[in-house]
């Protein structure tokens, strides 16, 4: 078995280097694509991170202009409560006028009539 590794050493180191390169540079590509992949869920949670960043901004944007909106309706409400009631008293004081109006127009054509008829 000496004699015959003596004798071989050449082509025996040369498969058994060629056979160390395989296993090696599997090694390094396996080492590479675990690399890649925490390189990409890296990248991943950045993109991730920006959006949830962004989107939760532009949440409280908007639930601030809710807010917002919500204390104007309530404000408008309450003034056209107001303007209805003020519209309410209005129409009873417009009807209170012509009332007085027509008790007005029927004496005043009272007074007319005595005034045209002749006193006997």
């Amino acid at each position: 078995m000496q004699q015959f590794i003596i004798d071989n050493w050449i082509a025996l180191s040369g498969i058994i280097g060629s056979i160390v390169t395989f296993f090696t540079g599997w090694k390094f590509r396996t080492i590479n694509v675990k690399k890649e992949g925490a390189t990409a869920l890296e990248s991943i949670q950045k993109v991730y991170d920006t959006f949830s960043s962004q989107t939760n901004k532009k949440f409280d944007e908007l639930y601030l202009e809710i807010k917002s909106l919500k204390e104007e309706n309530l404000q408008q409400r309450k003034s056209i409560r107001e303007l209805q009631k003020d519209n309410r008293d209005l129409h009873k004081e417009v009807a209170k006028l012509m009332q007085k109006n027509n008790e007005l127009l029927l004496e005043n054509q009272r007074l007319k009539l005595e005034n045209t008829t002749p006193a006997s």
